[in-house]
């Protein structure tokens, strides 16, 4: 058998909360984490962070482990991946507006860019349960070494560099949750593990994560507070905007990030949106689940049929549950769950609105089973709906969510981000937005037209149009990096606090300004672009935007 593989992801309170995570490995298998997303709750006034790590992993089930140590006894709960889904939607978004009034609409094209041990042997065993489809355990060490004889001793294979990692950790007197897939699970169980804490802070002790990670893993950091949060321990960084390919509307965002970090020393977060959590409602738990509803229903195709009827999610653990009461297999007999559900909800794939038919969907085979809807429903509550509606509680609860993005190599990961709330800081809209002005001449069409690149900061930028690229084989985004505008990438490098405005360490926007001047002259004159360009609108404006903007 391979050696497992330890994912040690930590969630601290001292007294912040911290969340984080890595992969370790034997030398056959090597697994490293390319990424991290993780939801703080933050309640000051109770003095209570809830985190919401969602676990990425591939390889084999018995492979897969995890150790998170924490300040004190922690309260476990299982969450679900919708959590994640619903927050990736708050991603930095880039819309390009066009203007193409005056242009011939015939011609035109669109742009070419297209089982646990024992304690023993200084450590002891706080607490051992099932939390969904994890078996966890609580324990306390004498030292990390005597952790690490433990963690071997039952099946969690660690590398012996990890002691001078976990040693603070044990010096301070944190306890360590280990936890691994259940027999029965795979791969395709894992759900986010929910951890409450007292404390006032989150935090991420990434230095741990530094022992087995990809370069430039990727950071997703979701805060939900009455106020703004923004890093304190690291840096904060105001993207350049022309180096955001506006035509495929940022899709290249993540590598921008990438490169902005790096050029902030490798420590900084660029912020996607902060602003009112409805953002997010209702999309994890939606009206109408109700466990009494299904707890009424009278066997196997009325209850299958209400799951349909009602678009409950079809997701590894309802499925789960499902197969464990209906005693239907998934697949691979005449008679099972998947093409059950899709008889009751015809070409929907089982989220549809159909009346359960007698006589239908084998139903006499379905009416023979013996089931028990009230103990169904009763899982279903646990593992699917009640961990929704825990999140969706938490949406309602407070008022503001931020997201972050960053990257960060190990060699970067020498200090633990931590994030505060700044009351004096405003929000942060999802959409960017720029204009793209088409300068039609004689009913040219688009293709033809030359074009002029408007940004929120106030910045223009001539452009050759769609066929010159098209010859010149170059995207938008292309053409731009080749004259030189896309870096530095970052307009702004500042450090942001608690209070007051963030402060000012490398200011890029009037070298940017200098660069497109440069540009101006040199298509000018070389007759490049024939879109307008006179009156020296663009160096007086732009300095006079950036010297009146902060953000």
């Amino acid at each position: 058998m391979h050696n497992l593989t330890l994912m040690l992801s930590t969630l601290l309170f001292s007294p912040a909360a911290h969340a984080c995570g890595s992969l370790f490995c034997g030398p056959t298998d090597p697994v490293d984490q390319a990424g991290e997303s993780i939801l703080f709750a933050v309640d000051e006034d109770a003095g209570e962070v809830t985190v919401h790590v969602q676990i990425e992993y591939v390889g084999p089930a018995e492979e897969f482990a995890w150790v998170l140590p924490t300040p004190a006894q922690p309260e476990l709960d299982i969450g679900n991946n919708a959590v994640f889904a619903a927050l990736g939607n708050t991603r930095a978004l880039f819309n390009l507006n066009q203007d193409t009034d005056g242009c011939a609409i015939a011609d035109s094209f669109a742009s070419s860019s297209a089982t646990v041990g024992g304690g023993g042997g200084g450590v002891t065993i706080i607490a051992s349960e099932e939390v969904g489809p994890y078996e966890t355990v609580t324990m306390q060490a004498n030292s990390s070494a005597e952790l690490l004889t433990w963690l071997q001793d039952n099946n969690f294979n660690v590398p012996t560099g990890m002691d001078p990692v976990l040693a603070p950790y044990v010096a301070e007197g944190s306890y360590f949750v280990a936890l691994r897939l259940a027999k029965d699970k795979d791969a395709g169980d894992l759900e986010p593990l929910v951890m409450t804490y007292a404390g006032t802070q989150a935090s991420i002790p990434i230095r741990l994560t530094s022992l087995a990670a990809t370069p430039d893993m990727r950071l997703r950091v979701y805060v939900l507070g009455d106020e703004r949060s923004v890093p304190q321990s690291y840096l904060h960084v105001q993207i350049n905007e022309l180096a955001i390919d506006w035509w495929t509307r940022g899709a290249n965002l993540e590598d921008v990030i990438t490169l902005a970090a790096d050029e902030a020393g490798g420590q900084a977060f660029f912020t996607d949106y902060s602003g009112p959590t409805d953002l997010v409602e209702d999309q994890v738990f939606l009206a109408g689940w109700d466990q009494a509803d299904l707890e009424q229903m009278q066997g196997v195709g009325s209850f299958l049929q209400q799951v349909v009827n009602f678009n409950l999610p079809l997701e590894p653990a309802m499925m789960d549950i499902l197969v464990a009461h209906t005693g239907l297999p998934l697949g691979g007999t005449a008679i099972n769950l998947t093409d059950t559900l899709n008889c009751l909800a015809p070409g929907y794939y089982g989220y549809a609105y159909f009346d359960y038919d007698a006589g239908d969907c084998n139903a006499d085979y379905l009416a023979s089973l013996p089931f028990d809807a009230v103990a169904a429903a009763a899982d279903i509550e646990i593992d699917v709906l009640g961990p929704r509606r825990r999140v969706e509680a938490l949406f309602a609860k407070y008022s503001t969510l931020t997201r972050m993005t960053s990257s960060v190599s190990p060699v970067d990961m020498t200090v633990d981000p931590t994030f505060v709330f700044n009351p004096d800081m405003g929000p942060v809209a999802q959409t960017r937005e720029a204009d793209e002005i088409y300068h039609c001449v004689d009913g040219d069409g688009l293709f033809d037209a030359e074009r002029t690149l408007v940004l929120s900061d106030g910045r223009q930028v001539d452009l050759p149009s769609q066929s010159e690229l098209s010859q010149l084989g170059l995207s938008e985004i292309e053409w731009l990096a080749d004259h030189g505008l896309t870096t530095p990438v970052n307009a702004v490098i500042e450090r942001t606090g608690s209070s007051g405005q963030p402060e000012v360490l490398t200011d890029n926007r009037g070298l940017l300004a200098d660069q497109l001047e440069t540009y101006l002259t040199e298509i000018e004159g070389c007759g490049c672009s024939s879109a307008p360009t006179s009156q020296g609108w663009l160096v007086i404006g732009l300095i006079s935007l950036l010297l009146r903007r902060r953000s």
